[in-house]
């Protein structure tokens, strides 16, 4: 018929449609329960704890481009922590956007497998106010799956915010 279709935009103000329904994870309720507490406090109430937090990492980069800014903030983490990419089981990052697992993938060539292993925010969606635990709990689930100790969850939050979390898995 000769008529063109363009792709409609999710978010106002980007006529080109270059985020669509289609590459941007959906909105969803969900929930998520973790219990953060010291070592005493595990002794005390004789609790096994599932993980041990190594290190965070919160940076602010170009507002303009969010998604970059999990994986800067992950790198900046793991130059802390003296380790790099290669020492790392898994990453779970969020990634409400699909160009985050591009960034991923062309930043960190093999690693792709060990990347966000169980699905992400596209596939399970993004409930606001949970994304966070969601995250950690996928990353401990994939740890213990794959017999990994060292894992990384990330998330790119709005303005440009990147925060990331380096933990050790205790489980057997």
């Amino acid at each position: 018929t000769g008529k063109v279709f363009r792709r409609a935009p999710v978010i106002s103000g980007m006529p080109d449609g270059i985020m669509t329904s289609a590459n941007v994870c959906t909105i969803n309720d969900g929930a998520a329960f973790l219990l953060l507490c010291s070592e005493a406090w595990l002794k005390e109430h004789h609790i096994m704890p599932m993980a041990e937090i190594l290190g965070t990492e919160t940076i602010g980069t170009d507002a303009a481009r969010p998604p970059l800014s999990a994986d800067r903030s992950t790198g900046r983490l793991l130059s802390d922590a003296h380790m790099t990419y290669e020492e790392v089981d898994a990453f779970e990052y969020n990634e409400a956007f699909s160009i985050i697992d591009v960034l991923f993938t062309r930043a960190h060539p093999g690693m792709a497998e060990r990347y966000n292993s169980l699905g992400g925010a596209l596939a399970y969606g993004h409930p606001y106010g949970a994304s966070g635990a969601v995250i950690l709990l996928h990353l401990m689930t994939a740890l213990q799956l794959w017999q990994g100790k060292i894992g990384v969850a990330a998330i790119a939050a709005a303005g440009g915010v990147g925060v990331s979390m380096l933990i050790r898995s205790l489980q057997p």
